[in-house]
């Protein structure tokens, strides 16, 4: 069985160089213009281990450079949202088989802060 383990720093004393100011994390696995055709899901496990919160919200995005480009220009196509519990292993089922897949190029996980957080210190409580 093959393991990925992602540890990092969401909130620091900064904030993050994005355009938002706000932390994220993209995961990515790049293919050499694969033919998936044969193919109609794509089936993971994940176990999130997150401080502060009770789930974590992922967007998994599947590209596609060949005919017919994914995600289409509009960002509508080749993006599979999921939210996932704390601390339990959950598989996660996309059928993909509406997508275009002759020449996939890469599957990106991420997770993006969508909101300033908050830090509970004693002089709050």
């Amino acid at each position: 069985m093959r393991v990925l383990r992602v540890e990092m720093q969401m909130v620091r004393d900064a904030p993050a160089p994005t355009r938002g100011r706000l932390s994220s994390v993209n995961l990515r696995r790049a293919f050499d213009g694969e033919d998936w055709r044969a193919y109609n899901r794509l089936s993971l496990w994940i176990k999130p281990e997150v401080r502060g919160f009770p789930m974590l919200p992922l967007a998994i995005v599947l590209r596609n450079d060949g005919a017919e480009k994914v995600p289409d220009r509009y960002g509508r196509e080749g993006i599979h949202y999921v939210t996932l519990e704390n601390n339990k292993w959950t598989q996660v089922v996309w059928e993909i088989e509406p997508l275009a897949r002759d020449r996939v190029t890469a599957i990106e996980i991420g997770y993006r802060v969508t909101k300033t957080p908050f830090r509970l210190n004693r002089e709050s409580l």
